[in-house]
């Protein structure tokens, strides 16, 4: 996104124009995230709605264009993880109660990576899936989250030591709505 770290204090809000909600945000502490992945294909916009937690390598968490096997042209990654922890994910606030599955084509170098849902205040993992396929594969992800709120949900290093890893086709789904939630605009 072309936004980052941006922090609203001490203010009053009497109407919020109309263009703040179609802003690429989706990683809010204080208020509830967006109910669904947002960008799971990356097509349209990139890395927009995607937070990109980089190591010491500049271009070690993003998106790329290029076609390397999966749908489309578009897809997330994260690199150069010989420097140290990186990850790609969203804010997303879930409801307990509830069972989710998180869908995903994953591919890495071989180097073992993993699928995450974490607590965004605490980073507490809700679920940890590690993968280390070199092909792209479907990764479904069922978990449940023990209270209401927003959750990160992506992938990141684990533990892998170097090497490289990709999502793409992200989408979330719930037991309760037969939609999946997602929306790739």
């Amino acid at each position: 996104s072309p936004i980052k770290n941006v922090r609203f204090e001490n203010n009053t809000i009497g109407t919020i124009q109309e263009n703040f909600f179609s802003t690429p945000i989706s990683d809010l502490y204080g208020y509830d995230c967006m109910p669904n992945v947002r960008n799971g294909d990356f097509e349209k916009t990139g890395d927009a709605y995607w937070v990109s937690r980089k190591n010491a390598h500049a271009d070690s968490a993003g998106a790329k264009d290029d076609t390397v096997g999966q749908d489309g042209n578009y897809y997330g990654y994260i690199d150069h993880l010989d420097q140290g922890d990186a990850a790609l994910y969203q804010g997303i606030k879930l409801t307990a109660g509830r069972a989710y599955t998180l869908v995903a084509k994953v591919q890495s170098s071989g180097a073992p990576c993993r699928v995450f849902v974490r607590d965004q205040i605490t980073q507490e993992p809700v679920i940890l899936k590690e993968f280390s396929n070199t092909i792209w594969e479907e990764q479904n992800v069922e978990f449940e989250v023990p209270k209401d709120g927003n959750y990160h949900i992506g992938i990141e290093r684990g533990k892998a030591t170097e090497g490289w890893a990709r999502i793409d086709s992200v989408s979330l789904r719930s037991d309760i709505m037969s939609d999946v939630l997602a929306d790739n605009t």
